[in-house]
């Protein structure tokens, strides 16, 4: 730990050491993203025509101090991950003086506290090399706690993160860039952040406590007449790992997930020439595409002898003392996604379009049978904002709709990857998954499904939002959010549609020197959607301040 923190101090020193200078801050978005700008967030494209005077360390990231206060986040016991409170009184009955816990006894009112530093230094090694890292200092650490936890793959062909735990210092992102007469060759585990990010996130909001989507990646990105086209290949997962000497290899080929990549995109990369065109009332547009193809053949299964069986395992270390075999997952998964950004004057409309069909492995009844699990499900989302007094005031509307799936019960599910919605009780055949999910950090402006229910999925959404600015650092907003299932099977228990109506108000302050802070508050109006057996939630209250530094 100590070897840890003078490191990391040793890093800050040098950053303004070899500057001379504090880090310049830039206005950010409203969204709360660390980019000082929504265009240009994945690493795709070459550096911009117009370059900047060369520092050889660059320090970028935030601080964050975020607050949460919720009332009936349980929904009455509806919800999935919460259904009652884990510490309750002890009754004790008065005829025979035994002791149990009270069913009925559980706090309603829950606040915790978290804390992050992100931080993301670049060194710069002459005008055509870069060396990136990010990290988080605590990574979202619950105040009086010692422990955070980072999301896991669930079936080694899409990975939804390549992060592990670590209770102060997470390690997030470590790659490479090379900018070639041709293109910029980029290496090593990098973010990745793609059109409105209902597929592909990595916004890394400090406010939110979701950790962005990285991935162990080589690229290639080739700029052409404006567009930049990039071949990319991915290590999705290495199931299992053999201690060699003093580090560790790959225990077999045979059960690693792979992905390879085409990805075309245009984007305006100069901040400056962007606002300049629409100051000149000039139409501005941004595409892009992206086509994906995932495979794995075999997972890896521990072996036992003695009942002839075997249990999978992933990301798992050998153990000598044990035996582990193959199985087949015969896993094939095409992605394609589409996005669009037009932007004229005050107004701007952005879409994005995604859709996944394959095979994700084999399902194993309870009778030892077999059978193959395939996919086929799309999602989409419309965002259009106008500014009737530019720098003032704003009006949103924004929509979204998320593909349903036989099985029930889907929407209490908040696994980023598919693969849990396959129904595998007795005496079922369905071996379908077809209900897309939202990434986990696109945010509908929802307390159901940013912070209660997770990824949106299997219904549609539409939210109506203002922004109102009194001056340049202190604004106000407020908007409107309905959800609801596209099948009724689909919500939580299958007893109804319309899963929630949650208004909500918030007051934010963003001061040019970097400070940001805020408080909103949100209620939810849950409809049958939010049913369990006939037992209908509440009103759900939440409150959430934030305090952050960002440079």
């Amino acid at each position: 730990m100590k070897l840890k923190l003078t490191i990391f101090t040793t890093l800050l020193a040098l950053s303004f050491l070899l500057q001379g200078e504090t880090p310049s801050v830039e206005t950010v978005p409203s969204e709360n993203t660390v980019q000082k700008e929504e265009m240009s967030t994945e690493p795709l494209s070459p550096k911009a025509a117009v370059k900047k005077p060369l520092k050889y360390f660059e320090f970028s990231g935030y601080f964050g101090f975020n607050f949460r206060l919720s009332h009936n986040m349980i929904l009455d016991g509806n919800n999935p991950y919460l259904s009652s409170t884990a510490l309750k009184d002890v009754i004790e009955d008065d005829t025979t003086g035994d002791k149990s816990l009270d069913p009925k006894t559980g706090e309603k009112l829950l606040t915790w506290a978290t804390l992050k530093l992100f931080l993301h230094p670049v060194i710069n090694v002459g005008e055509l090399m870069q060396i990136h890292t990010t990290f988080s200092v605590f990574g979202n650490l619950i105040m009086g706690g010692s422990s955070t936890l980072a999301p896991s793959m669930e079936n080694g062909v899409i990975p939804s993160s390549q992060l592990s735990a670590n209770p102060a210092i997470l390690f997030e992102g470590l790659w490479g860039s090379f900018e070639t007469p041709v293109g910029v060759l980029s290496v090593g585990r990098m973010p990745f952040d793609w059109g409105l990010g209902i597929l592909h996130s990595s916004k890394n909001r400090y406010t939110n406590t979701v950790v962005g989507e990285y991935y162990d990646r080589i690229q290639f990105a080739v700029p052409i007449a404006g567009f930049t086209i990039t071949p990319a290949f991915d290590f999705a997962s290495v199931s299992m790992k053999a201690p060699y000497r003093d580090y560790f290899i790959d225990a077999s080929n045979q059960d690693n997930g792979y992905q390879v990549n085409l990805i075309f995109s245009k984007i305006e990369a100069d901040k400056q020439l962007f606002k300049q065109k629409l100051m000149r009332e000039e139409f501005v547009y941004e595409v892009g595409a992206l086509a994906t193809f995932a495979w794995k053949k075999k997972g890896a299964a521990e072996w036992d002898q003695n009942t002839q069986t075997s249990t999978p395992t992933e990301d798992t270390i050998v153990d000598p003392n044990k035996e582990y075999t193959f199985f087949k997952q015969d896993a094939q998964i095409w992605q394609l996604d589409g996005w669009v950004k037009f932007f004229y004057k005050n107004f701007s409309i952005r879409a994005e379009l995604a859709y996944t069909s394959g095979k994700l492995g084999k399902m194993i009844y309870q009778d030892g049978t077999t059978e193959t699990v395939k996919t086929s499900m799309v999602g989409a989302a419309i965002e259009m904002d106008f500014a009737p007094i530019p720098d003032r005031l704003t009006l949103s509307l924004n929509t979204g709709i998320a593909s349903p799936d036989d099985s029930g019960h889907v929407m209490g599910n908040s696994n980023p990857v598919p693969g849990n919605a396959v129904d595998d009780t007795a005496g079922s055949t369905n071996a379908q998954v077809k209900n897309f999910r939202f990434n986990k950090e696109y945010l509908l402006r929802s307390a159901i499904w940013d912070e209660v229910l997770g990824g949106f999925t299997a219904g549609w959404y539409v939210n109506a939002h203002v922004d109102y600015h009194f001056t340049p650092d202190i604004g106000i907003n407020g908007g409107l959010t309905y959800s609801m299932a596209l099948k009724q099977i689909n919500s939580l228990n299958g007893e109804g549609l319309p899963v929630a109506l949650e208004p909500y108000i918030g007051l934010d302050f963003d001061h040019s020197a970097g400070l940001r802070s805020g408080l909103t508050y949100q209620m939810s109006i849950p409809f049958d959607g939010l049913m369990v057996n006939g037992n209908s939630a509440q009103l759900l209250h939440f409150f959430h301040v934030h305090v952050a530094f960002v440079f």
